[in-house]
């Protein structure tokens, strides 16, 4: 069993903690419309549900895997999901249910932090932010220049 790396105080609490570690690291592509890549949604909240102890990268990279978060004016969920055939879709939201899941994260010392607020840090953080939709299809090698989530890159 691993020693946390530090003890928390009774006044502090996990997401305390977790906002003093490094930023989480971003992706340099976005796996979230990469075809290839089947780690959905409902495997992000399947692991909440285990007593298995994640790094905070490998739950940074499956919420990028799995959600975007696109503010104009209201902010909006998008989901990858999978079908009973295995084809990958998106699904829109206003809200994500997620404030009883939580996941323990090793470098916490397996302390257990809420899913919804490791999704806000990546939202603040800015690796699921996007500015818009964009619903036109590019190929992977001309990239955008701005920051719009593009549901058919990949598909």
């Amino acid at each position: 069993m691993q020693n946390p790396l530090k003890k928390l105080t009774i006044n502090e609490t996990a997401l305390d903690w977790e906002k003093k570690l490094l930023s989480p690291r971003k992706l340099n592509c976005f796996k979230i419309s990469d075809s290839n890549d089947h780690f959905v949604w409902g495997d992000l909240i399947n692991i909440c549900g285990i007593k298995k102890k994640f790094t905070r990268n490998a739950i940074y990279e499956a919420i990028q895997a799995t959600i975007a978060c696109i503010q104009t004016d209201i902010k909006l969920w998008v989901l990858k999901l999978e079908d009973f055939n295995s084809s990958l879709f998106f699904k829109m939201s206003s809200k994500l249910k997620i404030t009883k899941h939580e996941i323990n994260l090793i470098e916490l010392g397996g302390e257990m932090v809420k899913l919804v607020n490791l999704v806000d840090q990546v939202v603040i953080k800015g690796l699921i932010w996007y500015r818009g939709i964009d619903f036109l299809p590019y190929l992977p090698c001309c990239p955008i220049k701005y920051k719009v989530f593009q549901p058919l890159l990949g598909f």
